[in-house]
């Protein structure tokens, strides 16, 4: 069962209006981790689940159709065995949701699929993918829900979006060379990011956009091209990316500041065996997916912010699951807070912002309160369920509160 998450606002006094911010959100009791997988032999896929302590372990949380593909890193050169199509796998949580993306390659089928964080009401085609198109990264923020896609059979890819409700597709909201195969994409308050590799091996970078889909920018970041570059996430300072060079060996986390600057193509270094799938980061961590054919072996790796204390094994997962995507379910975390713009005065418009929050919800409800200047006595504004409020004469000498609901 959820329960309220209160966090801090910003109090603003102007006039003789006075008024005051608050947020509240809903979300998952506890928090957990979540990865995609695929088990060709067993002819299964689904979503698993752990806490961030790495127990409370449900291999399972939610299934999938055994013809449905999650894997997110199946580019050229990093196949696994028994899967010859590329196929998708990324996972985010908006909110209290989970998304997916999947591909069914002998049903020519691909998509998006969403259930609540705890598994259930499960929609496998939440958004529906055009066939062509394997889905990769999905991400989502509070209006949107992104995912990379490419499509080998006619050398396409780019970034589809919808409406967070699954209405709205874009199929193309931003179209990316066909020669590079984006892998993970992310997204913060103003831009949307994706990795890409491209198929010979020799380039890969960090690409970003704004969230209208304006001034693309393909390389925003240059990789080492050996790299080919698989999951992506961000928080409020920092980008990170999956990768792994097999023709080195080796794999690991890159890191680099949201402005393009301090990068660092080997943040932690994974062992060569391992390749890397989904990464995912809280306010403590950073988390990623892996997978070693060679030895029969997978699990979520995790290691303190700071790159420091690498635990590879954190949560070890049966061999013969393919990992795919990955991602972080808890307590929203504040990054900017919630604030209140414009004049407090009558005839003016005031308008509520929810702020940035790590974990936070897919959409948020606005109810605006009229309460006594020493805070008591609050009574909600009827008709009033918008982002902004029109100051009125009955307004004067009070404190006017924005509460939000996610």
């Amino acid at each position: 069962m959820g329960r309220g998450w209160t966090l801090p606002a910003r109090l603003i006094l102007i006039a003789t209006v006075l008024v005051l911010g608050s947020l509240s959100v809903t979300a998952q009791a506890g928090a957990y981790v979540y990865w995609s997988y695929s088990a060709p032999s067993r002819d299964t896929s689904g979503i698993g689940r752990a806490d961030q302590n790495g127990a409370a372990r449900i291999g399972t949380a939610i299934s999938v159709s055994g013809t449905d593909l999650l894997n997110s890193t199946l580019f050229d050169g990093i196949h696994f065995p028994n899967i010859t199509e590329h196929a998708g796998g990324g996972v985010a949580i908006g909110g209290d949701e989970v998304f997916w993306g999947w591909a069914a390659p002998s049903a020519f089928a691909s998509g998006v699929g969403e259930a609540r964080l705890g598994g259930a009401a499960a929609h496998g085609t939440f958004v529906s993918v055009p066939a062509p198109d394997h889905p990769g990264g999905v991400a989502a923020d509070s209006a949107h829900l992104y995912w990379a896609w490419y499509a080998p059979s006619s050398d396409s890819s780019g970034i589809g979006r919808s409406a967070i409700g699954g209405s709205r597709v874009q199929s193309t909201f931003i179209p990316i060379s066909g020669s590079d195969r984006p892998g993970g994409v992310a997204v913060d308050a103003g831009h949307v990011y994706w990795a890409w590799s491209s198929p010979s091996g020799d380039t890969s970078g960090i690409g970003r956009a704004d969230l209208d889909g304006s001034h693309v920018q393909p390389t925003f970041i240059s990789l080492d091209g050996r790299d080919q570059t698989t999951g992506m996430t961000v928080d409020g300072h920092d980008l990170y990316w999956s990768w792994s060079a097999p023709s080195l060996d080796a794999s690991g986390i890159g890191r680099a500041r949201l402005d393009g600057t301090h990068v660092q193509g080997t943040f932690i270094s994974i062992a060569g065996r391992d390749q890397t799938a989904g990464v995912a980061v809280d306010t403590r961590y950073v988390y990623w997916a892996w997978t070693a054919p060679s030895d029969d072996a997978s699990g979520i790796g995790r290691a303190h912010l700071s790159g420091s204390h690498v635990d590879e094994s954190f949560i070890p997962i049966s061999g013969v699951d393919q990992l795919g995507g990955l991602a972080v379910g808890g307590p929203p975390a504040e990054v900017s807070p919630p604030n209140i713009s414009g004049v407090a005065r009558e005839g003016d418009t005031l308008t509520g912002h929810p702020g940035q929050w790590l974990n936070g919800p897919t959409r948020y409800f606005y109810r605006w309160q009229r309460c006594r200047a020493n805070r008591s006595h609050c009574t909600t504004i009827a008709d009033q369920a918008n982002a902004t409020y029109t100051v009125s004469s009955a307004d004067v000498g009070h404190r006017i509160r924005l509460q939000l609901a996610g």
